[in-house]
């Protein structure tokens, strides 16, 4: 056990710089972006990425857990058999999605909007491109190989950029040469990866016997992702129909560096702790819910800081990386780091579900939350703007973090850390307090900034020490 968690924390480091490369060309993204193509051409390329992730999370998109579920052990016997069996399955998926794709585009979004339609052309290859590069990377996590995961991660994001800058000033800024980077990039690093998949799995015929079992499983997984997509994309189309394309574009820069600067502290352990939780909770449950209990500490001791830190500087970043017209107000970053944290926390919750292959009651839960985001999203937009938008995704994924852990214990009897994370929010209140205090005696942005990051961090770990975090975090 003590040996699993210290290839959890070793992983976690690799997984995070996996994470960290391309969040860092994120932050240089989201100015380039927002700065070439103004508030209403970074809406409508929010559009159009929010209309391919939906197409995505149908076609294959509930292959990660598919794979991470069935292919862990890689010392099976079958796993060969199994491995290709679901590649197989996932070239089926990507079929769909080019045909689901052609149809949305001709039927909808052709009568919509003349220039949608047009983009929508060049978007279908990248859609192909991301579908495929997601499950594949999984392929990395079963076999352990966090650095092949963190340098294709990082070769994606940092050379699809720079090959979008070229396009941009040989031609002109426009949305149209970002899709045409995620399509050429993005195929290179699919073959690849596959060249490296195929050598390590030595491709075996195909199992029936298998695909009854991973659509049983899977299925579930694409009414809950498309539950998913609803608490947390849906949302820039009300805005778009009710209020205007540049508000999408604002209201969507503003959630993306908040998600990225969250979200690349939490995600390299999740990419970690999923795969280990499965080979522990198959050999003993009691392992897997100690495991369980730890990650969603260490989650804590990670993500609750980090938001608390977006709160109190997330306006200055936000000044550095986009123009002013793209700064949201105190109320607005707080419900998205609010949201950001929730959805982290949600993935942890949903795990017992995942191992004991109760997909079709997480998919009701999330059903039941996304229906209640529905609910709320239009009159909650329409008497709060903007606000009121993020207001309604943070009460509907508040509502299925409730569902997820009242029904998840009933299959594992995990610990939740309810007295550790108010530890760890005392300490991040002592951190936030000081970089108020910075932000009132220092006028200079840059120096705020630095001063809040270095010395929020260290009065943070001093705080956490002084009560006792460590010994409860990392003690038998």
């Amino acid at each position: 056990m003590n040996k699993t968690i210290s290839q959890l924390l070793g992983n976690t480091s690799v997984y995070t710089l996996g994470r960290l490369i391309p969040a860092i060309v994120g932050f240089f993204t989201i100015p380039v972006y927002t700065r070439l193509l103004g508030p209403y051409g970074y809406g409508t390329f929010s559009l159009i990425i929010s209309a391919i992730s939906i197409v995505s999370i149908i076609g294959t998109g509930w292959f990660d857990s598919v794979i991470i579920r069935f292919l862990s052990d890689t010392k099976n016997r079958s796993f060969n058999k199994n491995a290709s069996t679901i590649l197989s399955l996932i070239s089926v998926s990507v079929l769909i999605e080019i045909l689901l794709s052609i149809l949305i585009i001709l039927v909808l979004v052709r009568h919509y909007d003349p220039e949608l339609f047009h983009l929508s052309r060049y978007a279908v290859p990248a859609l192909v491109a991301l579908s495929l590069f997601r499950p594949l990377m999984n392929f990395f996590r079963i076999f352990d190989k966090p650095w092949f995961y963190t340098i294709f991660q990082s070769l994606y994001s940092i050379v699809r950029f720079g090959l979008t800058i070229g396009l941009f000033f040989y031609f002109e800024p426009n949305v149209k040469w970002i899709f045409v980077s995620y399509s050429v990039i993005g195929i290179l690093l699919i073959i690849s990866a596959l060249i490296y998949i195929l050598r390590r799995i030595q491709p075996e015929s195909f199992s029936l016997s298998l695909v009854k079992d991973v659509y049983s499983f899977g299925l579930p997984y694409i009414p809950l992702m498309v539950s998913h997509w609803v608490l947390n994309l849906l949302s820039r189309f009300f805005i778009e129909v009710h209020i205007g394309r540049e508000a999408v574009g604002i209201y969507s820069a503003s959630f993306n560096l908040v998600d990225q600067s969250i979200g690349i502290l939490y995600l390299g352990m999740m990419l970690a702790f999923y795969p280990a939780l499965v080979r522990l909770w198959d050999k003993s449950r009691a392992d897997g819910e100690r495991y369980m209990t730890r990650g969603l500490k260490i989650f804590g001791f990670i993500a609750l800081p980090a938001g608390f830190g977006i709160v109190a500087v997330g306006d200055l970043i936000i000044r550095f990386l986009t123009s002013r017209d793209f700064i949201p107000d105190r109320g607005l970053l707080i419900l998205f780091t609010l949201t950001i944290l929730l959805v982290g926390l949600n993935q942890y919750l949903s795990k017992p579900f995942e191992l004991e292959k109760k997909t079709h009651i997480i998919m009701g839960m999330f059903m039941a939350s996304a229906g209640l985001n529905l609910i709320l999203i239009l009159p909650l937009l329409k008497t709060f703007g903007l606000n009121g938008a993020a207001l309604s995704s943070c009460l509907s994924l508040l509502f299925l973090s409730f569902l997820l852990l009242y029904f998840g214990r009933k299959w594992m009897n995990y610990a939740f850390p309810v007295l550790l994370y108010v530890k760890i929010i005392f300490s991040s209140l002592f951190m936030t307090g000081f970089i108020v205090l910075i932000r009132h005696w220092i006028q200079q942005p840059v120096i705020q900034l630095f001063l809040a990051v270095v010395g929020g961090s260290i009065l943070y770990f001093i705080a956490c020490y002084k009560m006792k975090v460590y010994h409860e975090l990392f003690g038998k």
